[in-house]
């Protein structure tokens, strides 16, 4: 894969990350959780790719140092780390903020009601180890500049997080700059009843979703979600709220 930034390359379209209809997760959603995911995995291609990026004689000054940087940080991690996992119950907290960035102006991680990503998260599900990343850039930017660009402003901790197994990305649009990114990514996720009958509702919605492949495939993940919980972890939880 080249993540270099000037380079175009034509791909086939992704397999689907989500079976909630893509007029809520779109196709660039999916590809950007894949993107971050290989460079999770394969940090050596980041490093090849940012080498490749300060050939550029244009790429000067803090910009430049910036690249440097983030090359300094990739290099360390060497060994790659296993992919996450989607979650529909991250990606509905992580599309709050993003819309909240289209139709309100927000840059940052505070929404315009004043509210932090641990509370939009808990909106949805209870999490053990959740983080979200901004990323404000132009609506037509390229998935592999998206990620160049998250890699270079140093929103590493997302990509890397060794503790991470579950992860969302939302894109859309934005009030000012025009394009906006928010991922959200979690070390465990328990979706709660709120995040179920949001989701089912968006499903029963669609009018693309044939037969029941869709309703039962989404109920499956949410499943599947709650079995990655041991007792432990459950009671970790549980203790917190006590």
């Amino acid at each position: 894969m080249k993540y270099h930034p000037a380079i175009e390359v034509e791909e086939a379209k992704p397999e689907r990350c989500s079976y909630l209809p893509d007029s809520v997760v779109t196709d660039r959603d999916c590809e950007m959780h894949r993107k971050a995911n290989e460079v999770r995995v394969n940090p050596a291609g980041m490093v090849a790719a940012l080498d490749e990026y300060l050939l550029d004689p244009k790429l000067i000054g803090e910009n430049r140092y910036k690249v440097f940087k983030a090359r300094r940080a990739i290099h360390r991690q060497r060994a790659g780390l296993k992919p996450t996992e989607w979650s529909d119950a991250l990606f509905l907290a992580a599309m709050d903020h993003c819309k909240d960035g289209e139709q309100n102006g927000v840059i940052g991680d505070v929404g315009s009601d004043l509210s932090f990503p641990e509370a939009r998260i808990a909106k949805y599900a209870k999490t053990i180890g959740s983080e979200e990343m901004v990323e404000a850039a132009q609506p037509l930017e390229k998935v592999d500049e998206s990620v160049m660009r998250a890699v270079v402003n140093g929103d590493l901790g997302f990509i890397f997080n060794p503790h991470s197994k579950f992860g969302a990305i939302a894109t859309c649009g934005h009030k000012t700059m025009e394009g906006f990114t928010v991922a959200v990514s979690a070390e465990a996720v328990v979706p709660n009843a709120f995040a179920k009958k949001q989701i089912n509702d968006l499903i029963k919605a669609s009018k693309i979703i044939q037969g029941t492949a869709g309703p039962e495939r989404a109920l499956i993940q949410l499943s599947e979600d709650l079995a990655f919980w041991s007792g432990k972890q459950r009671a970790a939880i549980q203790s917190g709220d006590s």
